[in-house]
């Protein structure tokens, strides 16, 4: 486990209080955009006529990042800092109504920008602008600020890079001159060159008749893709995470750099499942940044904008209009509004142009406090992401050994802790050095406690192989637990060489070896089938199951069948740890092997049956319907019958909504629901396509 680096990290101000080398260091995602911006402002360099740049994002897309990280830039970079100089704009240039206004904010910020430097010329520019401030009613002011603003330039020898925030609200607040004038000097002055930022692409930029029309060159910042996303995570959280874990907070957050920040310093040395588990008080403790966010809307504004957050999905203005309870046209219009603020989004033309909140998070929130019904849907979701994406969860080996009073075994159960969460969150290599450390710990101790740690870590390593696809090894290691094992007399080690051996069983069936794995499955009966102890029968149980997946993968289906009645039979009342009975797990071996003969419309029945006794609040039954069903579909089951058989009950296929959605829409149907649950549908579908290669082998071991 990493300790995070202590460091401020600004979420909504980039750059203040903050150090360039700070910046240049948390400056991790936006590489493309920043060479963009720097390949631009170079090519300005003594040109005549110089390049402008608009920075186009919706808020909290990493905007202001980018400025502070180009001005860093600027100011490191031992060339560039000769010729070229930042004057970064405060967030908000409110004071700015005409151009008087907008050279005297440009006086008052390139004096804070030399004074580390150059304090005499920092003082003057304050006298300057004092002065010239005070002279409000002089009908020259406008020039001789914009003058001297170039003469600061020509003492300085370099060109000004004005940096301004939301031009869009600047451009809405000025009088109708302001854009004219801006216009002709940034045309005419090379000193001057403009890089601004905007929340959405205003008219005025692609209308031949405004004064920004073709001024710019545009560039957008796009949501981060998850291996932005990851490497944002990384830098905030300090913790690394594979890309597999940190996908569901790509989603939920819609790749937004802000979001992602705020929730990473949260979720410092949480896996990714207990993050996901506890979003709600994640949501619970920021309250007051969603509401200010939503009274940020003017009132007739907010209406439309719940109304868009509250129906989740991208949704037509009319029926937008329906759920706000107002007039259409005055909803079209507002809907306009929140579109050029950079609220929504908006899809399609005409009457099918549909819209969305951009930012996804904030239609979870609004779900979750009000509860409209929605908050049940959302909690699906959260729990559907959390059994797709996550790793298998282990069996907790050391919640069953007594508090300890040797050091070294203390040590080595931390180790064993530290390896679960690092191989949690996709740090493979990671988790396998924790494990050979908590061997190591206690290879030299001769205590059944000592033999139970080892072995703990070493299944625990044998696990890490599996998912690394590397089964050889993890067969290796679950034969040295037997070899080191064998022939001890305490039951619980019995327990260890049991689950080494089902572990064993599992990576013979993933070498391609079913018919090894049967025998080895056969070694856990012959132990343990006399004891009666809920541990033996459970670990009996465990290696039926495995048998009846060898003899399906071995076409022996009739054998597979007998070994799923026996389970009924001699288990049917036992329950795996997390309440998922081996008789319900049998059934879909039973619906395999009849898919394996070809027999249908009998593998349709057990899955019917699978599902009436599917329970969506059971995270482990979950997983396992979740999986199966993708098993049932790539092994040979109609689509179209699975998707009418989890529409029969609408709470149970809520539950499931991103695997029915990729169903219906490999079926060809257009479906239109909630950006995340779209996303999620993507990668279910990917899995499908990819003919669940993985997630067989997964299923089996869950079932194992």
């Amino acid at each position: 486990m990493n300790t995070p680096p202590e460091r401020t990290i600004r979420k909504f101000n980039p750059g203040t209080f903050q150090s360039d080398e700070e910046l240049i260091e948390q400056f991790v995602v936006r590489q493309n955009e920043l060479g963009m911006v720097m390949e631009t402002l170079r090519g300005n360099i003594d040109s005549p006529s110089c390049q402008h740049l608009l920075i186009v994002a919706p808020r909290g897309r990493g905007k202001t990042m980018l400025l502070a990280r180009t001005a860093a830039e600027i100011r490191t970079n031992s060339e560039l800092s000769e010729q070229l100089l930042p004057v970064r704009f405060m967030e908000e240039s409110h004071e700015v109504f005409n151009m008087v206004d907008f050279w005297l904010e440009t006086l008052f910020h390139l004096a804070r920008e030399i004074e580390g430097y150059n304090t005499d010329l920092a003082q003057e520019l304050r006298e300057t602008h004092s002065d010239l401030a005070q002279q409000w009613r002089g009908g020259d002011l406008e020039e001789r600020a914009r003058s001297a603003v170039l003469e600061t330039a020509d003492k300085l020898n370099r060109q000004l890079v004005l940096m301004v925030e939301n031009l869009q609200e600047m451009n809405n607040a000025v009088d109708d001159r302001f854009g004219w004038k801006l216009r002709q000097t940034l045309q005419t002055e090379p000193q001057i060159m403009l890089l601004a930022t905007a929340t959405t692409r205003f008219k005025g930029l692609d209308d031949i008749e405004q004064p920004f029309f073709e001024l710019f060159r545009t560039i957008s910042l796009d949501p981060l893709d998850t291996e932005e996303s990851r490497l944002l995570w990384q830098m905030a959280s300090g913790d690394k995470v594979g890309e597999r874990a940190i996908r569901p907070l790509q989603i939920l957050t819609g790749g937004d750099p802000r979001l992602l920040v705020i929730i990473a310093q949260f979720a410092r040395h949480r896996s990714m499942r207990e993050l996901l588990e506890g979003l709600v008080s994640l949501i619970d403790d920021h309250t007051e940044y969603f509401r200010a966010h939503l009274e940020g809307f003017a009132k007739t504004e907010r209406r439309v904008y719940l109304a868009v957050i509250d129906l989740w999905q991208p949704s037509t203005a009319n029926e937008i209009a329906a759920r706000a309870r107002m007039d259409i046209r005055a909803t079209s219009s507002l809907l306009g509004r929140l579109v050029d603020r950079g609220a929504v989004a908006a899809d399609g033309r005409g009457k099918a142009r549909r819209y969305v909140a951009i930012q996804r998070l904030y239609s979870i929130y609004y779900k979750m406090r009000h509860e409209r019904g929605g908050a049940a849907v959302i909690n699906h979701l959260i729990d559907f992401m959390i059994e797709f994406y996550s790793p298998a969860e282990l069996v907790d080996v050391l919640a069953s050994l007594p508090e300890t009073t040797n050091e070294h075994i203390a040590k080595a159960q931390v180790f064993i802790k530290q390896g679960n969460y690092l191989r949690e969150n996709a740090q493979h290599e990671e988790a396998i050095r924790a494990f050979d450390e908590a061997v190591k710990e206690v290879r030299h101790l001769r205590s059944v406690e000592a033999q139970r740690v080892a072995a703990a870590a070493t299944i625990d390593k044998g696990y890490t192989y599996l998912e690394l696809n590397d089964p050889i090894s993890a067969a290796a290691l679950c034969d040295q637990v037997v070899e080191q094992l064998d022939g001890e007399d305490a039951a619980d080690l019995n327990n260890w060489t049991a689950l080494a051996l089902i572990n064993k069983g599992n990576a013979q069936i993933m070498m391609g070896d079913p018919r090894e794995a049967v025998l080895t499955f056969d070694q856990i009966v012959q132990r343990r089938s006399d004891d009666q102890s809920i541990e033996s029968r459970q670990a009996v149980a465990r290696a039926l199951l495995g048998k009846g997946q060898a003899f399906t993968l071995l076409g022996r289906t009739e054998s597979a069948l007998d070994i799923c009645n026996e389970l009924a039979r001699t288990h049917g009342d036992l329950n795996e740890e997390g309440g998922v009975s081996f008789a319900w797990q049998s059934w879909w071996i039973k619906a395999t092997a009849f898919l394996h003969r070809q027999q249908v419309d009998r593998a349709g029945n057990i899955f019917r049956g699978l599902y009436s006794a599917f329970d969506p609040a059971n995270p482990h039954m979950l997983r396992v319907m979740t999986m199966g069903v993708i098993e049932l579909v790539t092994k040979g089951m109609p689509e179209r019958e699975v998707i009418d058989i989890l529409m029969i009950d609408q709470e149970k296929s809520d539950a499931l909504a991103p695997l029915v959605v990729a169903l219906r829409q490999r079926q060809g149907e257009v479906v239109n629901s909630a950006a995340e649950i779209s996303a999620v549908a993507d990668d279910v579908r990917k899995v499908l396509e990819l003919g669940s290669k993985k997630h067989g082998y997964q299923l089996n071991r869950w079932l194992i």
